[in-house]
């Protein structure tokens, strides 16, 4: 069996009013437990088939362990024209790399054993970026990276979103600004007037 317990804890830097810095730390402890008596070995196949009285031979020297095992990761974000009351004519970029497995854990029941869980590197990032200044259409290009020893994987592609106007909009519109820590006094603008109502996505 297997068992983990993390802990995480993230802030932000203020770069500037549209560039923000994001960072997280994650600790975990992990545990895993072998139950022998729910294994079947091949010294317990005899010509009869299964006996399982018949010894395997096999004993682990250990049944337990506990093993620690940290990650950490950082995000850029990039939002311009916050000012805007309309959420259409703003520009967004993040860009975020993360390694998990930092102490690279050693998942050992032996100590002739050699298994460990190998540190993994992501890179990712996301945009919304304006087919035109002023307009409702925009283009959402992301990707992400993932490299785990020889193992690698990349995964790119792209929305396109129009967005229009209607009598939803006051709810979306309140809570991005607010996601986004936006002043008070456009908040209430957005209160009194809202803007969008729904999108339309290709991918």
């Amino acid at each position: 069996g297997s068992t983990q317990a993390n802990f995480y804890y993230s802030d932000h830097i203020m770069l500037g009013t549209e560039n923000r810095l994001i960072y997280g730390l994650q600790a975990g402890v992990g545990q895993r437990h072998i139950d022998l008596a729910s294994l079947k070995w091949d010294n317990q196949y005899t010509a009869g088939g299964f006996d399982p009285n018949a010894p395997s031979y096999e004993q682990p020297q250990k049944r337990s362990f506990y093993y620690g095992d940290y990650s950490a990761g950082i995000l850029y974000r990039f939002l311009a024209n916050r000012d805007r009351l309309r959420f259409y004519d703003i520009t967004l970029m993040n860009i975020g790399a993360a390694l998990y497995h930092l102490n690279t854990p050693r998942i050992r029941f032996s100590d002739n054993m050699k298994d460990v869980v190998r540190p993994k590197f992501v890179i990712h990032g996301n945009g919304s970026i304006l087919a035109k200044k002023s307009t409702k259409l925009a283009v959402q290009p992301s990707f992400m990276y993932n490299k785990q020893g020889p193992a690698q994987e990349l995964i790119f592609g792209t929305d396109f979103r129009f967005l229009k106007e209607g009598k939803r909009a006051i709810k979306l519109a309140l809570e991005e600004a607010k996601r986004e820590s936006l002043p008070q006094d456009l908040i209430d603008r957005v209160e009194e007037r809202g803007m969008l109502d729904g999108s339309f996505e290709l991918t």
